[in-house]
């Protein structure tokens, strides 16, 4: 053996010891995956002393890059520097030789210690000010207001639907809550399966204990995607026996989705473009209006912004500056007077409030809130901004096409392709506030195209419109597209109508063990809805308000309005939606108590007004107001219930419109429910609907007004009392007669 001399045994043992030292620093490094470490040729010939880092150097270790090991005279330093800081270190490691030896070590341990504190890091970032908040879209916000239902057993269900996600957003996780009720009489291998953006998530047998609720996770990868938009999945395979020669009359399988499934996602509550404040506005939203009195402008902003948010699902409360909301709408001088700061030259903008870890969407002058509808649209694409400025355009001309085509796929129809063993189903919702102005839906065209069979089976294709077959036909069995077309009737319409398409194969022959083969049926996106101008005519009912006010309406309010706008602001929403009204915030006009209203056009008024009318069912004038049902029996009395509202359709000499007042002039409205559809006089309440009736055909019910009652009201009302003294005389005069005839007939001798 050799003789190794001692310079050699000391170089030798100090290299190991020099890369000890450098994987000891790997680990003062959270992020650090290659460490570039310089050592002095000479570094083995003093023993190596390990020093901490000074005090200068950041104690943050995500944003340390590199160890340098110094070893001149003896002296090693393990020193963890900012990468800025990189090459002025580099630069002070130089050996009198000039002689370095450079190592990079990328150990598979220190990255996995990396990640782990990376998520450790990630878990703690709520600790450190940034809030993480859950986001719920449900199936009733996107119109499947009843949910779905699948019915027929033996074959295998589907249906497609698409839930928005957040842009610009720190999505954490997110999961499917799907919400379901399934027969009792389905058999024990049935199963539902969930689909996310086309992937299977999971597979459960269904439970027939009522109300289920089933989480499925998702993967934040499928929540982040280029349209917005995740896709999720419901399968069923709906059995009711093993036996598939069974009698299938004799079932009773159903499975329904109910309107609570939803999609939640959990980001993290921080946004730097106005569309991610948006989506990450909470459940419970608070605006911020100025104090004290508001102009007309303001109040017109927030009713938009409150009507905006309530289509949303979201529950919108007012507050007055300084407290502050989530949306703040306010003049620039207040905003910089509470907040400090002011976004100049922009109509829209984000501000930071309160210790600055979170923004509120501030809007100023002009008040124009025309972003906030693209940010709720196809054009929120172009909202990854963080600032807005209005400029006023001029409007064109509205098209005079008496026909438009609207495709059903732009209104909520999948026109993926469906499988089919026996029956397959489509639903989908549109709202009458969602057509062109001034036109109504006149027709239904399906583009259908199906697999032929190869032995002659009748594919059978059904339209239902709120829940009424509307059209069956036998599909065409030659593989090509057909049109099926179905008249739309008016007398079935609503202001949110429910349409089912329905496809189902029956099977006539054949081996009924045998495995039913599926065949694919598609509506083309060429499907459509077919919609005519409609002559605006004066409105009978609730449900042609809609129709008549189209072109926009006049609203009218009490001047008092201004001082607490949080008093009526909620209603105004409400009343417009459920009677699905295309409100222009606009065209808002406030009067004074007692001043005479002259409409010139379209007009919904509330309060106790002084209206110039030609026709109103209900008269206020007239004092006492009550509604009796048949045989005079008392229904309702105005006056001995407090918080009742009125709304009655009423016309003047020129215009109809809507009026909406409470039944006792000292009391404000506080009505919360305004879906009625039919009769043109509607009672309500907080509590909702109490009755309706038709004043031109009252029917059994009519109005009644106690002190103003006319000679015939009055024999109306004392009809049983009058007849019974009518019967009394006339027995008297009967008696009286008898006896008299009596008398005169008698003897003289008597």
């Amino acid at each position: 053996m050799a003789k190794i001399s001692r310079t050699g045994f000391v170089m030798a043992l100090g290299v190991p010891v020099a890369l000890l030292l450098v994987h000891i620093g790997q680990s003062l490094a959270a992020d650090v995956k290659g460490i570039d470490v310089s050592l002095p040729a000479v570094a083995a010939q003093s023993p190596a002393k390990v020093s901490t880092p000074a005090k200068g150097v950041p104690k943050d270790k995500s944003s340390l890059s590199t160890v340098t090991i110094v070893a001149p005279g003896g002296k090693v330093e393990v020193v963890s520097a900012p990468a800025a800081a990189k090459a002025s270190v580099a630069k002070s490691v130089v050996s009198p030789a000039k002689k370095t030896v450079v190592a990079k070590v990328a150990s598979k341990k220190l990255e996995v210690k990396a990640a782990a504190e990376k998520k450790t890091a990630e878990k703690k970032a709520p600790e450190s000010g940034v809030r993480q908040v859950e986001i719920e879209t449900s199936l009733s916000d996107l119109g499947y207001r009843n949910g779905f239902q699948f019915d027929g057993v033996q074959s295998i269900h589907d249906e497609a639907v698409f839930f928005p996600v957040p842009k610009d957003a720190n999505i954490q996780s997110g999961r499917v809550r799907l919400h379901y009720r399934a027969s009792a009489m389905l058999h024990k291998q049935s199963n539902v399966r969930v689909y996310v953006n086309h992937v299977p998530m999971v597979a459960s047998s269904l439970s027939s204990d009522g109300d289920q609720v089933l989480d499925v996770p998702v993967r934040k990868s499928d929540l982040v995607t280029k349209d917005g938009f995740v896709r999720v999945e419901i399968k069923v395979s709906m059995l009711f026996s093993d036996d598939r020669c069974l009698d299938e009359r004799i079932n009773g399988g159903y499975f329904y989705v109910k309107p609570e499934t939803s999609l939640l996602v959990t980001l993290r509550d921080e946004a730097s473009s106005l569309r991610g404040a948006w989506d990450l506005l909470p459940q419970e939203v608070k605006v911020g209006l100025p104090s004290g009195a508001v102009t007309q402008e303001v109040f017109s902003a927030a009713w938009a912004l409150d009507e905006l948010l309530a289509r949303q699902n979201k529950k919108v409360s007012f507050v007055r500056l300084p407290e502050v909301g989530d949306i703040v709408i306010a003049p620039d001088a207040e905003i910089q007077s509470v907040f400090h700061q002011v976004a100049a030259g922009s109509n829209v903008s984000l501000i930071g409030v309160g210790d600055g870890r979170r923004n509120a969407i501030a809007l100023s002058e002009p008040f124009d809130v025309t972003p906030f509808y693209l940010l709720s649209s196809k054009w929120r694409s172009l909202a990854s901004g963080s600032q807005y400025q209005i400029f006023p355009l001029e409007q064109g001309k509205v098209g005079s096409d008496d026909k438009y085509r609207m495709l059903l796929g732009d209104m909520g129809l999948s026109t993926e392709t469906h499988y089919v063993d026996r029956i397959v189903e489509w639903n989908f919702v549109y709202s009458a506030d969602k057509l062109p102005a001034g036109y109504a839906p006149q027709s239904l065209e399906f583009d259908v195209t199906a697999t032929p069979a190869s032995v002659e089976h009748p594919a059978m294709f059904y339209v239902y419109l709120n829940d009424v077959l509307q059209q069956a036909i036998r599909l065409e069995n030659d593989g090509k597209t057909h049109r099926v077309s179905v008249s739309v009737p008016k007398e079935g319409l609503a202001r949110h109508n429910a349409i089912r398409l329905v496809t189902q194969r029956e099977y006539l022959e054949g081996d009924c063990r045998g495995d039913l083969p599926r065949f694919p049926v598609q509506i083309m996106p060429t499907s459509s809805m077919v919609v005519t101008r409609q002559a605006s005519e004066a409105p009978k009912e609730f449900l042609e308000l809609g129709t008549y006010f189209r072109e926009g309406f006049d609203t009218y309010l009490p001047k008092s309005y201004l001082q607490n706008p949080a008093q009526v602001l909620n209603l105004l929403t409400r009343l417009v939606i459920d009677q699905a009204l295309a409100v222009d915030v606009k065209r808002v006009q406030f009067y004074e108590a007692g001043a005479a209203i002259k409409p010139e056009k379209p007009f919904l008024v509330l309060g106790r007004a002084n209206i110039d009318l030609d026709y109103q069912p209900v008269r206020f004038d007239k004092g006492h107001i009550q509604v009796l049902g048949e045989n005079g029996a008392k229904l309702l009395d105005v006056d001995r219930l407090p918080g009742v509202a009125i709304a009655q359709i009423v016309r003047t000499s020129s215009v109809s419109g809507l009026w909406v007042a409470p039944g006792q002039d000292s009391l404000t409205l506080t009505a919360s429910n305004f879906q009625f559809d039919h009769d043109d006089v509607s009672f309500i309440d907080g509590s909702g609907v109490l009755l309706t009736l038709n004043s031109r055909h009252p029917g059994g019910v009519r109005l009644y007004y106690p002190g103003q009652r006319s000679l015939l009201e009055w024999i109306e009302e004392y009809r049983y009392w009058l007849l019974l003294a009518a019967w009394v005389a006339l027995t008297l005069l009967v008696v009286f007669l008898f006896r008299r005839t009596r008398q005169s007939g008698a003897p003289s001798g008597e």
